[in-house]
């Protein structure tokens, strides 16, 4: 990937804050990704419809995303970076860990993430301090501290070792 700019390298990001825009709705919200892309309405129309519908946000479509609450407004956010269909790469940091969500919520939106994950077949990297969330999220998991790789291997093998 050395070399070629970051429009190209096909990486889509979601924060620990929701980036959204407050004066959208939810679906023109999950479609700017694709309109800035240029890709035809049909299509984004399409893409909404099944991104919303794996969040379970389809009828707060024409919503404006003001007046959301903040678990809300993470789910536009998880949309965003899951709508693109060419996407090579999801970037997670920490995105469940805000603080007005509360932990049965956390619960359900990563229960939603996994589901979203073996259902579009994405590669999803995922950066949380929670060690319950990573044992119970990832397929792989890696353990760094200061920039270095201390373990590497299946949550089943790290929880053992």
């Amino acid at each position: 990937m050395r070399g070629c700019m970051p429009e190209q390298r096909n990486i889509a990001q979601v924060f620990q804050f929701p980036v959204i825009y407050d004066t959208m709705t939810v679906a023109e919200n999950l479609a700017f990704p694709l309109k800035n892309r240029k890709v035809p309405e049909a299509q984004i129309k399409q893409r909404v419809g099944q991104i919303a519908e794996m969040l379970e946000m389809s009828h707060q479509l024409d919503m404006r995303a003001a007046g959301l609450s903040a678990d809300q407004k993470q789910k536009i956010s998880l949309g965003r970076g899951l709508v693109r269909s060419d996407v090579a790469a999801v970037l997670f940091d920490e995105p469940l860990t805000l603080t007005v969500i509360d932990p049965h919520l956390k619960w359900q939106l990563r229960r939603k993430l996994k589901q979203i994950h073996h259902e579009l077949k994405l590669t999803l990297i995922y950066v949380t301090h929670d060690q319950v969330e990573a044992l119970t999220f990832a397929d792989k998991v890696v353990v760094m501290s200061r920039g270095r790789v201390m373990q590497l291997g299946t949550p089943d093998a790290l929880f053992e070792k």
